[in-house]
Order: C-alpha cells, then sequence, then structure tokens
C-alpha cells in the first residue's frame, strides 16, 4: 500500500498543553517559595493531573488539523 509510518516517543508530552481551568498546587514540605505564596497556580498541564492526557489530545489534534491531517476513522485514539 505504500504507507510510511512513523512513531515518536515523547517522555514530556503532558507538560506541553495549556491548562483551560484555573488550577493550584500547594508547595511540598521543604520547599521554600522566595517570593512565591504557598499555593501556586499551574500555566501548563501537570503530568498526574486529570487534565493532562485530555488536554494533550486536544492539543495534538488542533496541530494536527492545521497541517492538514484529519480524525481517524473509527474515533479518537485512546490516551
Amino acid at each position: 500500500m505504500g504507507w510510511e509510518i512513523r512513531l515518536v516517543d515523547v517522555k514530556t508530552v503532558f507538560l506541553n498543553a495549556n491548562m483551560d481551568k484555573e488550577m493550584y498546587i500547594e508547595l511540598p514540605d521543604g520547599v521554600e517559595p522566595e517570593g512565591l505564596e504557598e499555593m501556586c497556580r499551574l500555566n501548563l498541564a501537570l503530568y498526574g493531573t486529570k487534565q493532562a492526557g485530555r488536554l494533550w489530545g486536544i492539543k495534538l489534534e488542533k496541530e494536527l488539523k492545521r497541517d492538514g491531517g484529519g480524525p481517524v476513522r473509527g474515533g479518537p485514539v485512546p490516551l
């Protein structure tokens, strides 16, 4: 069929999506906030948050569409 398959494994992929809601984290014990508050707002998705996979999937879909790609038949690929 002449298909070309490419695979990319990105270890920090979830850290590349902007948060779509306000989310704050409490700094762990032992971290001195030097000019920061005890609570800090997340600007980018943090690995392990419920939103990280969904936000990255939205960003990936937007970038693929921008470059002429489209959804795979059968629906989105589970992350």
